[in-house]
């Protein structure tokens, strides 16, 4: 059974104006571990103290291509403090993605730094948005070239953009079974033709078919993320992880 993870840029605002205080409140609302995207300005050894006594898990982080191709030991050297062993790059400049070389270019750079995270036990995934299946090499999405190139890679599928983009994210979590270690568990809605990110439940996303063929995969942490909440986000996070525990007992 996967466990339950919160990527903390969903609550980034409340984390700027209270990172201990907030993670807290995400433990206290049934989490039980967290993906960083910033570490508050805390030290290694403070904050994994801080994860220490509030009982959450150091799941991985999201770290820019421009960190991860210029400053990967320092990264490394954080993470590894915390005591997870996952790194993951969440997007790319609009100007490495532009043609089909140059998404090539960046599966390769991205199996050069997959080689080094292994050297030194961990492990390189890729975060999607839609532009990885809307944008095309050999008439297939991006995204797919990527991971065929790069083979070592794994993959963070984001279900919400999956869908949005228009592709079944039961077929990709099938797909990448074995390569799927995480998956960010997000559910869509649309009002007046724009895209909205909306607690578990509430959007178009088939998450309990997406739950079982993550279970089915083996997937180890589904984690919730909302880009974008018009309630307050800890209100938002709360809805989800209580969707995930009435509907899969998760």
């Amino acid at each position: 059974m996967p466990q339950v993870g919160l990527q903390l840029y969903t609550v980034r605002r409340e984390t700027a104006a209270d990172f201990t205080g907030t993670l807290k409140a995400v433990a206290d609302t049934g989490y039980q571990g967290v993906e960083f995207a910033g570490y508050g300005s805390l030290k290694a050894p403070e904050l994994a103290e801080l994860l220490s006594t509030l009982g959450l898990t150091a799941i991985s982080a999201h770290v820019s291509f421009d960190r991860l191709t210029t400053a990967l030991d320092q990264e490394l050297d954080y993470l590894g403090l915390l005591g997870a062993r996952r790194v993951v790059c969440p997007s790319l400049p609009e100007a490495l993605r532009g043609t089909e070389k140059a998404w090539l270019d960046v599966a390769d750079r991205l199996a050069e730094v997959g080689e080094r995270c292994s050297e030194r036990g961990f492990a390189l995934a890729y975060h999607n948005h839609a532009f990885e299946f809307t944008g095309k090499v050999a008439g297939k999405p991006a995204l797919d070239a990527m991971l065929e190139r790069a083979e070592k890679l794994d993959v963070e599928l984001d279900v919400g953009w999956c869908k949005d983009a228009g592709y079944s994210p039961v077929e990709y979590i099938r797909r990448y079974a074995g390569r799927l270690p995480l998956l960010h568990i997000k559910d869509i809605a649309y009002e007046a033709g724009a895209l909205l990110t909306v607690p578990l439940g509430q959007g178009v996303v088939e998450l309990r078919e997406v739950i079982a063929a993550a279970e089915a995969a083996g997937v180890a942490w589904l984690v919730v993320e909302q880009d974008e909440c018009r309630e307050p986000a800890l209100d938002s996070i709360r809805v989800s992880r209580e969707y995930l525990k009435s509907t899969a007992g998760l």
